[in-house]
């Protein structure tokens, strides 16, 4: 790393950072039911939330001309709505300070000569994906405004991914200015197997919001076993067969469970491999990191299924698994060509 690079990392590192704080924002409204609560996108113009009652009785009376008001919610009142607007109007805000945060920094260095050509390509890479997270998340709420008030939970998985790539890529650029280029040691085989547990986490993201939409989590609250069963029934009961691993509550869950169990034991893996091999600091350090936050993750995700999804644990649950797959990054570039 470089004196005159430090601003720019610690740019980079609080982007990502505000990155992780709207992931657990995002958490939060989907575990409240607060996502439907806004029920227009205005990009700029939705900057100001309602600053008086008649402004606060306008929203509410649109909320009213939708589903979830008028299947659910039909006896909330003013102060109640008022409490999952904060979280649905703080997520959205949130997203777009990001981009605020990403782009004023970015026109600064800009003018002040201090990024190259290929830097500000990568970071226009990553301006219009945070662009795409923006509109795919409202994507995300029309889904739910329809007919049905649920979100698509494809959707929803897919808004929680592009959030987790939009972190690591964030990060990968991060480290690129602190570490330099290269690897200290190279470990062909551990990048390889790096790179599949970076897969596999991933998977298992996809699998937890598949599980959040679908509110999957609320049933066979039991561990180890799913209602007396290893493998319970009912699993393929959807067609076509493939169908289930999208759709079915059990099916999911079961799939959840095993990725959770596959990434322990992986974790452990390549601990104990990597005991062998000698790597730098950083690479062992990064080792470590990912071995611990695995269990610990295991543990959450156990206790978050038994007590039935309390908010607490759910919010402590995603928060670890996003720590995970930044650690994987971390470990990956370590071990970077």
């Amino acid at each position: 790393m470089q004196n005159n690079d430090r601003p720019i990392i610690i740019w980079l590192l609080v982007i990502v950072l505000m990155i992780f704080g709207t992931i657990m924002i995002g958490g939060i409204t989907r575990l409240t039911e607060s996502g439907l609560s806004m029920v227009d996108w205005r990009p700029l113009m939705g900057i100001i939330p309602p600053t008086n009652e008649a402004d606060w009785n306008k929203v509410f009376e649109m909320y009213k001309q939708y589903p979830e008001y008028q299947k659910l919610n039909y006896n909330i009142t003013l102060s109640e709505f008022k409490s999952i607007f904060f979280w649905e109007y703080g997520h959205r805000m949130f997203g777009r300070l990001i981009g605020l945060f990403m782009l004023l920094p970015w026109l600064f260095f800009s003018i002040r000569k201090r990024l190259s050509s290929s830097f500000n390509l990568k970071m226009l890479a990553l301006f219009i994906l945070l662009v795409a997270q923006g509109v795919l998340g409202w994507y995300m709420v029309q889904s739910g405004l329809i007919d049905i008030p649920q979100v698509s939970h494809y959707r929803l998985a897919a808004h929680l991914l592009l959030a987790m790539a939009l972190l690591g890529a964030t990060l990968w650029q991060a480290l690129n200015l602190i570490r330099g280029e290269a690897a200290e040691t190279v470990q062909p085989r551990l990048r390889q197997i790096a790179l599949g547990f970076t897969i596999l986490i991933s998977l298992q993201i996809f699998y937890g919001a598949i599980v959040a939409g679908l509110n999957a989590g609320l049933g066979y609250n039991t561990f180890p076993l799913m209602a007396g069963h290893l493998v319970p029934p009912r699993m393929f009961m959807l067609e076509p067969l493939w169908l289930n691993l999208l759709d079915n509550h059990v099916t999911v869950q079961f799939l959840h469970r095993t990725f959770g169990w596959l990434i322990l034991f992986s974790a452990a893996g390549i601990w104990l491999y990597a005991r062998k091999l000698p790597l730098s600091s950083k690479q062992s350090h990064a080792v470590k990191v990912i071995a611990a936050l695995a269990a610990f993750q295991f543990l959450l995700g156990v206790l978050t299924l038994i007590y039935v999804m309390p908010l607490g644990l759910a919010i402590a649950h995603q928060a670890v698994a996003a720590l995970l797959f930044a650690s994987a990054i971390n470990l990956n570039h370590s071990l970077r060509k």
